[in-house]
This record gives C-alpha cells, structure tokens and sequence, in this order.
C-alpha cells in the first residue's frame, strides 16, 4: 500500500507538472516578423544598427486567466482527488479485511470453502484498487494530450495576433521558473492574449450546438 500512495502522489505530482510546464513549450516557438513597443539594437551582422522589437507573455498569467486552461486545471485536480479518495477508503478497507482473513488462517477457525471464498473476494478488491490506478494513468495521458491542444491554441493565436503587431521576438517568462522570471511592463502583451483568447473561446462555445 505504501508504494501505491507513493505513485499516486507521483502522479500527482505529474498533473500539476503538466498543466504548468506547458507553457515553456512557448517559449522560442513565438517568432514573428514586426515591430515593437520597445525597439532593442541588433548589434549582429556588421553593426547595422536594426532595432528589433520585443514582446512578452507571462505564463502564470496564461495559466491563471485563460478560462479554458484554469478550468481544465481544476478539472483534472477535482477529478483525481476523486479518484485518490476512492483509492484509500477501498485500500484501507481491503488491507482492514485482509488483516482479518490471516487472523481467522493462522488460528484455524475458518473453513476451506470460507477461505475460498474470501481469498476470491479479496483479489475482486483488489483488482478495484488496480482499476482506480488505470485511472490514474489514463487521466494524466488525457490530461497531457488536452494541455498540447491548448499549447498549440495559444502559439496558433499568438501568430496571428503578430501578423498585426509585428513583433520581432515573442518571449515568455514566469516568476516562478525561469530563464526570465522579470520583464519590463512595457513590454509585456499578456493580457491582451489573454483576452483575444477569451473571447475567440467565448465566440467558439456561443456557435457550437448545443448537446444536452
């Protein structure tokens, strides 16, 4: 049991992983061909003195405003809690009979065909707790595959919120990992994504048809 609940906090430890560290994919990836706020010297190629133009996103930002992202977070949290609950009530339950199966084994007062009958109903719930584990993994894989289809709802924005701007180089940051966890204000873009996001999702929910 012990080396159960080390992976499914393991694994737990995975999802918060996932739903934050998708946004260093960002980084690097957003290039566009524009101008800028703030206007940088390009001192490569000769010293031609071309002014490159910066922008920056603010993943924490993205993460904690981009409503379909924020909700997936709490989905994905609620639902394995949900799962870590029924995984321990039945654990402890089963290790409770367990405990007392051996007690009735070792002092003889049990039956062959009781024996039989309890070792059948043991490995029953045994194979549960081994079911809610499946769940675990495919809720992390789900959970993964969901997060690349909103990394690349972003970056696909991203590039064509630039065709606009004209930006040179779009950076991200964050406060909490690096390699830049600081930007200048006027540099920074992020609640207008954040916003063009909302809105295309908003758009997006408000013609689909509805399923009920």
């Amino acid at each position: 049991m012990k080396n159960v609940s080390l992976l499914l906090n393991l694994l737990l430890i995975a999802l918060v992983a996932i739903l934050f560290g998708m946004y260093f994919s960002l980084r690097g990836k957003l290039k566009g061909e524009l101008q800028g706020s703030a206007p940088v010297t390009n001192s490569a190629g000769g010293g031609s003195g071309k002014s490159l133009s910066i922008a920056c996103i603010n993943d924490d930002t993205i993460g904690a405003k981009y409503l379909i992202m924020h909700k997936l977070s709490q989905e994905i949290q609620q639902r394995q809690q949900e799962l870590q609950d029924e995984y321990e009530t039945k654990g402890r339950k089963l290790q409770e009979e367990y405990a007392g199966y051996q007690q009735k084994a070792q002092s003889g007062n049990i039956s062959q065909i009781d024996a039989q009958r309890i070792q059948k109903d043991l490995q029953e719930k045994k194979n549960e707790l081994d079911n809610i584990q499946q769940q675990q993994e495919e809720l992390v894989k789900e959970a993964q595959d969901k997060n690349q289809q909103l990394s690349e709802k972003v970056i696909d924005f991203v590039n064509r919120y630039n065709k606009t701007r004209h930006f040179d180089y779009i950076f991200t940051y964050s406060a909490t990992h690096g390699p830049i966890i600081v930007s200048n204000p006027m540099l920074d873009i992020t609640n207008e994504i954040v916003d063009g996001l909302n809105k295309e999702s908003a758009d997006s929910l408000s013609k689909s048809p509805a399923t009920h």
